[in-house]
């Protein structure tokens, strides 16, 4: 059989077919059995109004996009949506949260100890001690101990390696908005919300001046057992204001200056350093 005649055999069956699935469903129709659309009824009728349509926010699209990467544990691609959200959409009701999750992010590869960026090796030679590695690399004894896991500051001998990390961070400090937020160079990593702060502190650039622990009513230094559990807090330069942690359990705290929540207050510690700027912004700018 040539094959043109077979196409035209199959032709004539699928037409066969149609029409007898076209007769089929007339004489349902007739019995009631299927019901036709009416020729003659407008559909465009029965089409939502555009004014009755639910205004879809183009950030909130971003930001369950951004969502579905990281649930997928596609970080960098969830960070640029967010920051598209942060930066073109800033007044989406997903702002807030955007804001919050990008901080979390930032912070988490931070204070990774599995990631190297950022940080290096500090081979020890004889004469090193851990004051001298903390100077020599812009970081304190706390983030040492936090990178390298230690439980305490024992002997160094020559030939140990320690994992170091700049603390080059600096403040801005937003008493009207009752936020605090760090910073890295001009990119913002994450903001604090402020559980209490001075919203008549004078606007002035300072400087971190240094950081101590509070147990009870007692000063601990960074050097003491007791620094670990206690209460951090961070004096500043050229005011009395200081940046302290705030706990519910022990009620109204006493002093002047910017509280935060205790869990802030102890990554602020760990990531701050005496010498590093501080902004206080006026509570008009």
């Amino acid at each position: 059989m040539r094959i043109v005649t077979f196409i035209k055999i199959l032709a004539a069956i699928a037409v066969l077919a149609v029409m007898a699935t076209t007769g089929y469903i007339l004489r349902e129709a007739q019995r009631g059995g299927v019901i036709l659309p009416d020729p003659n009824r407008d559909m465009a009728d029965e089409l939502p109004e555009a004014s009755n349509l639910p205004d879809v926010d183009p950030g909130e699209r971003f930001f369950q996009r951004a969502l579905e990467m990281v649930a997928m544990g596609k970080r960098e691609q969830a960070k640029e949506k967010l920051l598209y959200i942060l930066n073109f959409h800033p007044t989406s009701p997903s702002a807030g949260e955007a804001r919050r999750i990008l901080g979390e992010m930032n912070l988490d590869e931070i204070l990774s100890t599995e990631s190297m960026e950022g940080k290096s090796t500090h081979k020890v030679v004889r004469g090193d001690s851990f004051f001298g590695i903390a100077g020599k690399n812009q970081t304190t004894l706390e983030a040492i101990v936090y990178f390298n896991g230690l439980t305490s500051l024992d002997a160094l001998f020559p030939g140990d390696e320690l994992v170091v990390m700049p603390l080059n961070f600096h403040l801005v400090i937003e008493p009207g908005r009752k936020m605090l937020s760090l910073w890295r160079g001009d990119k913002m990593l994450k903001e604090y919300p402020m559980v209490r702060s001075e919203a008549a502190a004078p606007a002035m650039t300072t400087k971190i001046a240094g950081k101590s622990g509070i147990v009870g009513s007692k000063k601990v230094a960074a050097t003491d057992p007791a620094f670990r559990s206690s209460q951090k807090a961070l004096t500043l330069s050229k005011t009395p204001l200081m940046i302290r942690g705030h706990n519910p359990a022990d009620g109204e705290e006493t002093g002047r200056g910017f509280f935060v929540s205790a869990a802030d207050m102890e990554e602020l510690s760990l990531l701050l350093r005496p010498g590093n700027d501080v902004e206080i912004r006026s509570s008009a700018r």
